[in-house]
């Protein structure tokens, strides 16, 4: 059955129930998603031009082309292919519903959107007083951590993975795809956070609904972009040039296409806007989870402060 979604600011059309995803009362979708499971996937053989990897030495998605559409490969367990706004998904039969939502919300949605287009960073949300703060960093940076210990402290957790940002006349907005926070074990006991479903596909990583954001966006104050501190370095925070901050805002932003010329010419200049517009930092986190109080004490510094608007 299909129901209609938010995510982001886009209406999506799925067979998939998303509980983590907002109905939307869109008249129209902007994108649908079906299983394509009655019909044979792409071929292993489409012309494959970029490769994610992880961890391991293995590819963990390849974005290629086949009969004019782009093809996502995760592995040998989920196969989508994007001809928006059609969606079309086959995964192996083994591969549970948690596992499939996870890594279509987390995965292949955010470049899909960003391909839209959109900006979408890979960062977490969190707000105090109706204003945002965007943290970004690779997987594994600590993001969901720093926005649950924030949440711990009085802050408003929105996201932890994905955040579409728009700049206007009054500064730069931003909108998460769904309210949730996913957390390694040791920082659910650290954090004395109970409970979660586990995301199966990421070795016991845990995922934990929050408090429902609504339709609304909202103003960002500022993008920090995380970064280790040393041994004996304490959290700190320093603002960057507009070169570091375009530099930095490249790295944690969702591209589908990356041999499409205009399009990445377009997505440089959004980002030049972005990067223009709003104090954009480097947060340097030491390891552990003695420093929250000191990153809670600089991110609120940084509040005091609204974000100039974007040009």
């Amino acid at each position: 059955m299909m129901r209609r979604f938010r995510v982001f600011d886009l209406a999506l059309d799925s067979d998939v129930a998303f509980p983590e995803l907002e109905p939307s009362p869109a008249p129209a979708p902007d994108l649908v998603l079906r299983s394509g499971e009655e019909h044979d996937a792409p071929p292993p053989d489409a012309d494959w031009f970029h490769a994610l990897h992880l961890a391991s030495e293995d590819a963990w998605l390849r974005v290629g082309r086949h009969a004019g559409a782009f093809v996502m490969q995760f592995r040998d367990f989920l196969t989508l292919q994007v001809a928006p706004p059609d969606l079309t998904w086959w995964r192996d039969p083994d591969l549970p519903d948690d596992s499939l939502r996870h890594v279509l919300l987390n995965q292949a949605l955010p470049m899909i959107v960003a391909h839209a287009p959109r900006t979408v960073l890979h960062a977490a949300c969190v707000a105090l007083d109706g204003r945002a703060v965007l943290i970004a960093g690779p997987a594994g940076a600590g993001k969901s951590t720093l926005a649950a210990a924030l949440a711990s402290r009085g802050w408003h957790s929105a996201g932890d993975d994905a955040v579409a940002v728009a700049c206007g006349p009054a500064g730069a907005r931003a909108r998460v795809a769904y309210a949730g926070l996913r957390l390694w074990p040791d920082a659910c006991v650290a954090l004395g956070v109970p409970g979660g479903t586990p995301v199966i596909s990421e070795d016991g990583k845990r995922q934990f609904r929050t408090a429902r954001q609504g339709s609304e966006d909202l103003p960002v104050s500022a993008i920090c972009l995380l970064a280790t501190a040393g041994p004996c370095e304490r959290a700190s925070l320093r603002p960057l040039s507009a070169r570091e901050a375009v530099m930095g805002l490249i790295r944690n932003a969702y591209v589908l296409d990356t041999q499409d010329r205009a399009r990445a010419a377009s997505h440089l200049a959004a980002l030049s806007r972005l990067a223009k517009g709003t104090t954009v930092c480097e947060l340097r986190t030491p390891r552990g989870f003695e420093a929250f109080d000191d990153i809670q004490a600089l991110l609120g510094r940084q509040l005091a402060s609204q974000a100039s608007p974007c040009p």
